[in-house]
């Protein structure tokens, strides 16, 4: 967590992060696991779509908060989608070897 605070400037931002945080962290942790079904690689999923959001979050922050809800949830599942691709190809390279 301390990297996305150094990421963020503004106290009121790391106030609404944390809040977005709390709100969405469990339901991204869900989506990541069913995708992956692997507990570090949702964690991992969860983390780099936090870090992610908090680069960008002046803009997010802009959203209502349904929409924040929405991006979150968007985009734990595409870079679910991205990870197990990258997981399907490292492990068809390790069977070809």
């Amino acid at each position: 967590m301390l990297p996305i605070y150094m990421v963020l400037v503004d106290d009121d931002d790391v106030s609404d992060f944390e809040v977005l945080y709390r709100e969405c962290r469990n339901k991204a942790y869900i989506i990541a696991y069913k995708i992956l079904k692997n507990e570090s690689l949702a964690e991992e999923c969860v983390s780099e779509v936090f870090l992610s959001v908090a680069k960008n979050f002046k803009k997010v922050n802009n959203l209502t908060s349904y929409e924040k809800q929405k991006y979150v949830v968007i985009s734990v599942r595409n870079k679910a989608f991205n990870i197990l691709t990258k997981e399907k190809k490292y492990i068809e390279f390790a069977i070809r070897r």
